[in-house]
Formats: C-alpha cells, structure tokens, sequence
C-alpha cells in the first residue's frame, strides 16, 4: 500500500501539469462563436473603429425547416446544413415563437430522412424547439463590419464653446487672498 500512495501522487501531479499546458489553448471556432460587441456597449473614443455583427444573406440563407433530434450534442449552439462550404457565423430566428440565437453554422455531411437543417441540443433550448418536432427556421450568416466612432453633436458643441458664449460669460472672480496667522 505504501508503493501505491507515491505513484498515485505523481500520477496526479502528471495530470495536473499536462492540464495546465492546455489551458493557454483556444478553442479553434471560438472566433465563429464570439459575439462581436455592440456601439452601445463599446467604450470607443472618438476616431477609433468598433465592430458589429452584420447580416450577409449573400453569404448563406435559409428558410427552412429544421429538427432537433432529442438527442444532446457536442457543446454549443450550431446547425448545420448541406450547402455549407465553410463554417460561418450565424443568426438562428425560431419563425414560430420570434427566439433567436447566435451561433455557428456547419456542413452537414450525410442526407437523413426528414429536415436539411441539423440543430444541436443547446441551440434546441435556446430556440425552444421540442425534440422530434421540426420547426420553421431562419438562418443568415453574420459579417463583422467596421463603424468609425464619431463623437454626438451635443459633445462637439460642449467641446468648443461658441464665441459668443464665451464673450457673454462672466469673468471668473480671482480667489480671495488667505487670511495671515496672528
């Protein structure tokens, strides 16, 4: 028993450091999942660049019907569809109920009976879509567009006060002088 008690250690020790070396790792479709920020959320200052997510029907489209199979699936929100030629990011509208989700979309590699669109499990949730019951979907792939960020009117006006405000504007009254200590 006391051979097996330091081999249990390193063994665990092992594992915790090989653990630890793959914890720098992405996953590779995280960029496909990532929600990109929106301007109201972006604390951009004036002149830089902030991005949002765009609909690009020209890329993919479909309105179709799509079926979650009850079964629970590799992690994350996807479909997939056989015209797919590269995964791509993608808005899923539930037609039914007026749900949506952001996710990615993949090939669909083999016909099946039934709906061309496959949903994942986690999608299925979010969509409320029940198990075996195909639903009407609409799926439009995401582009990322670039916005310059431009400061309000309003800023620009408090910004630089107009001659006139400044011509009409009291001067400020100098600080009284201290009093001397006694």
């Amino acid at each position: 028993m006391a051979t097996g008690f330091p081999k249990a250690i390193i063994a665990a020790l092992a594992g915790a450091f090989l653990l630890s070396a793959c914890e720098g790792r992405q996953n590779p479709f995280s960029q496909l999942l990532e929600p990109a920020e929106e301007p109201a959320q972006a604390a951009a200052a004036p002149g830089e660049v902030i991005e949002r997510d765009v609909e690009a029907p020209d890329v993919f489209a479909a309105r179709e019907e799509g079926l979650w199979d009850g079964r629970p699936s590799l992690g994350g929100v996807w479909v997939a569809h056989p015209d797919v030629k590269d995964p791509e990011r993608v808005i899923v509208r539930n037609e039914a109920n007026g749900d949506f989700v952001i996710g990615a979309l993949f090939r669909r590699d083999r016909e099946s009976p039934g709906p061309r669109i496959q949903v994942s499990s986690d999608a299925a949730v979010e969509l409320g879509m029940l198990a075996g019951q195909p639903t009407e979907l609409n799926v439009v792939a995401l582009r990322r567009e670039q916005i310059p960020v431009e400061p309000p009117a309003d800023e620009m006006m408090a910004e630089a006060p107009s001659t006139e405000m400044a011509a009409a504007a009291p001067a400020p009254a100098a600080p009284a002088p201290a009093a001397a200590p006694a």
